[in-house]
């Protein structure tokens, strides 16, 4: 029986990488040898795919020779045509992206058999040509392969974003989330303040240096650097091609762009990330760059590897946190009616007299609720990174062959009805009602898991908590739609406006008592997280 409800997001939302590369095969001035050469290759390679099999492919749709099913995914974004592909075939589908097999999996289960159970053979990646071999010269820890490289790696980060230590940064995230309430008082500019609370953040614990105005240098080359690398894979017909077609990285530089793009910005982003890691052996504060090159594992890196290691790791923070409150915004504006029963929660157990705190957070059953039902109603890593299996597997009597793509479809298994009644609906009682409700798909599964997942779901509830305390929401100038989506690195809500005012004079009283302890400086809050580290 189907269990999925489909929700369609806006025609008019960007088609992302699979379409650029269709209407790019359609319009592109590609020189006739150069793509019979791939047609070619392609042929010999299609030869062994073809061989027969004793178990078939996981169910889906059927492909078409060399492009795979490229021509389906045109029409709309891939989440979404995925959740079609889902409630006709059901919970594991696979699909052929010109040369590569991917898998994509709709439930929590077979992500915990394959990712978890058959760890081993999933915890892999597959090889990412733009953003993994050339822009980041294999350092980017995301993208890298299972091995030595990736466990000396994930140690580094495990080190400072366990469950325990990731307690010891509350009171920095308080500090910034107070900044966050600060700044509503004079903006409704809530995309900016997001991104400023999350690099901030980021960059105290990593470098050792709060940005407080969000109008540092830091900051904005940050996110440029992000965005370039984004845009460049989203929108240029070559980067898109060398992805479905990778034996294509065998051509020559000149009919390669990709290689001169990515050997460029390799040497942007060490030189950024590398005066960071400067910056932040000089400060007098302790930071986890400080505690990291004293472990081990960091012996023996160069400054390349320890500075990508972290550069890549926080900017994928900065990412995710604002988008998820981007959600948390927009279901708000359409769901008036959980704001108004959190506010009746925050108001008994918090009052108008206190900003809410972490000391709170085992009181506040519907604000956890809240930050819960975020990250599975419109899921902001709607795919996730696929793993690839390093060896061939068979599964509930299908094949999944070596190097299959295999990805933990977040965006559909927040859909499953099995797990989630009601699920296209946001419903923060869910999780009330069924505590053991699970949400791993909205932070990945098994050894990839993401490393700061508790320093997230910290961050999330702080700054939900304080804003549902201190201000109302209402619509602004550019209205929100429920399914208006953008789908790209993350799956972001459209662009849209909001307007908040203080809930009462109390409350803006009671904020303004704090603007010192805004102001507080990162080598005090610092110093009790290194203090908590050697008690």
């Amino acid at each position: 029986m189907n269990v999925f409800n489909i929700p369609i997001s806006d025609p008019a939302g960007p088609p992302g990488l699979v379409s650029s590369l269709v209407e790019g095969i359609v319009h592109s001035p590609l020189q006739w040898p150069y793509l019979l050469s791939l047609w070619g290759c392609l042929l010999l390679g299609g030869l062994y795919l073809r061989k027969a099999a004793k178990l078939p492919l996981p169910p889906g749709p059927s492909p078409l020779p060399i492009i795979g099913n490229i021509h389906q995914l045109l029409s709309k974004p891939l989440p979404e045509t995925l959740l079609e592909w889902h409630q006709k075939y059901g919970p594991i589908v696979s699909f052929q992206s010109g040369s590569r097999l991917m898998v994509s999996i709709a439930s929590h289960n077979v992500c915990q058999d394959l990712m978890l159970r058959k760890g081993t053979l999933y915890n892999s990646r597959p090889n990412i040509v733009v953003a993994g071999r050339y822009a980041t010269q294999g350092l980017h820890i995301a993208l890298m392969p299972f091995g030595k490289q990736w466990q000396a790696h994930r140690r580094i980060l495990a080190s400072v974003t366990t469950e325990n230590a990731s307690r010891k940064y509350r009171q920095l995230e308080e500090v910034e989330s107070l900044q966050v309430m600060l700044d509503f008082l004079s903006s409704d500019d809530f995309s900016a303040i997001f991104r400023r609370y999350s690099a901030s953040v980021t960059n105290a614990l990593g470098y050792g240096r709060r940005l407080t105005h969000g109008d540092e240098a830091e900051f904005h080359e940050a996110e440029q650097l992000a965005r370039r690398l984004v845009d460049v894979i989203m929108t240029d017909f070559h980067f898109a091609l060398v992805e479905v077609f990778p034996i294509l990285d065998y051509l020559p530089g000149f009919l390669a762009p990709w290689k001169a793009f990515g050997k460029k910005y390799y040497s942007e982003a060490t030189s950024f990330y590398s005066k960071n890691l400067l910056k932040a052996q000089s400060t007098p504060s302790w930071n986890w760059v400080k505690h990291s090159l004293t472990r081990p594992e960091a012996q023996d890196m160069s400054t390349d590897e320890i500075s990508m290691l972290f550069g890549t790791a926080l900017q994928a923070a900065v990412e995710t946190i604002p988008s998820v409150l981007r959600v948390f915004v927009k279901a708000m504006l359409l769901h008036p009616e959980c704001l108004a029963k959190a506010q009746i929660e925050l108001d008994q157990i918090v009052g108008h007299d206190r900003l809410p705190s972490f000391s709170d957070m085992s009181s506040l059953p519907y604000i956890n609720a809240i930050v819960n039902e975020c990250c599975r109603w419109q899921a902001v890593i709607a795919l996730g990174l696929p793993h690839c299996n390093t060896q061939d597997d068979e599964y509930s009597g299908y094949r999944i062959p070596k190097g299959t793509l295999v990805f933990a479809n977040a965006w559909a298994i927040g859909f499953d009805e099995g797990l989630y009644n009601n699920a296209r609906d946001f419903l923060p009682e869910r999780w009330i009602e069924n505590p053991e409700l699970p949400n791993s798909a909205a932070f990945g599964y098994g050894r990839r898991v993401c490393p700061g997942k508790f320093i997230g779901v910290d961050s999330l509830f702080i700054n939900i908590a304080r804003m549902l305390w201190g201000y109302e929401f209402a619509h602004g100038k550019r209205k929100v739609t429920l399914w208006g989506i953008d789908h790209a690195f993350t799956s972001s809500p459209r662009d849209f406006d909001a307007e908040f005012s203080i809930r009462s004079a109390k409350h803006r009283e009671t904020l303004e008592k704090l603007r010192t302890v805004a102001d507080t400086d990162a080598d005090v809050i610092l110093g009790k997280i290194e203090a908590d580290y050697q008690a």
